[in-house]
C-alpha cells in the first residue's frame, strides 16, 4: 500500500497500489510466518505439532541403514 499525502487535513491517506495482494508479497509472508512458528516450536512456546500441520513430516525409519540420513528419524 502507497501512504498518499492529504494536504486538506494534514493526514496520511492509505490507498491500495499494485501488488498489494501479489503472489510474491503472500509467498513472503507465509514463508515469515512459518519461519516464526517454526521458531516458536524450537523454544517451546508452541507445540511440536503445529509444525507438522505445516510441513510434510518425513520419516526414514522404514528405509534400509544405507539410505538414511546422517541424523535419522523426523526431517522436516
Amino acid at each position: 500500500m502507497a501512504a498518499v499525502d492529504s494536504r486538506e487535513r494534514g493526514q496520511a491517506i492509505v490507498v491500495p497500489g499494485s501488488g498489494v495482494r501479489g503472489d510474491g508479497r503472500i509467498n513472503k509472508v507465509l514463508t515469515a510466518l512459518r519461519m516464526f512458528l517454526v521458531h516458536a516450536v524450537a523454544e517451546g512456546a508452541v507445540p511440536g505439532w503445529v509444525v507438522e500441520q505445516l510441513y510434510e513430516v518425513g520419516d526414514d525409519r522404514d528405509l534400509p541403514l544405507e539410505a538414511r540420513g546422517e541424523s535419522g528419524g523426523m526431517r522436516y
